[in-house]
């Protein structure tokens, strides 16, 4: 059986954190810290198994600083679903938000907590294969 496959945007403000939540997802571990910033895009396919199904995220993590935010909405071009990184001191992800396609799944990361993440890389995991499946 083929893996199915989806393209994600993973959006956020700078400096939140996307790039080592992505890279946590595909290590598999929760100690990796990102510290350079993302030029335009990065993309990273993560693999997740549930039980005997078997799906691919190709994770396009876009970047949050102004300068290297390239096409902005282009990226998002036949995005099946977002990751959206959200801080509640602020609404600076509505900018990105509102670049996304309409009516997509969307899964939120709240306040990312870089040195103590509120979920393990595997609730992640199944949390995100739940978004794209229901």
């Amino acid at each position: 059986m083929q893996t199915r496959e989806y393209k994600v945007s993973l959006i956020g403000p700078s400096e939140v954190g996307k790039s080592s939540f992505l890279k946590r997802l595909l290590y598999g571990y929760n100690h990796i810290y990102v510290t350079e910033k993302t030029m335009g895009v990065d993309v990273i396919p993560i693999d997740i198994q549930n039980n005997n199904d078997k799906i691919r995220l190709n994770v396009w993590d876009c970047a949050g600083d102004e300068r290297y935010r390239g096409l902005k909405e282009k990226y998002h071009i036949n995005t099946q679903a977002a990751i959206i990184f959200r801080n509640t001191n602020n609404k600076n992800h509505c900018i990105y938000e509102n670049e996304l396609p309409e009516n997509i799944p969307k899964f939120y990361v709240d306040d990312y907590n870089l040195q103590n993440p509120e979920y393990t890389v595997d609730e992640y995991k199944s949390m995100l294969y739940n978004m794209i499946n229901n």
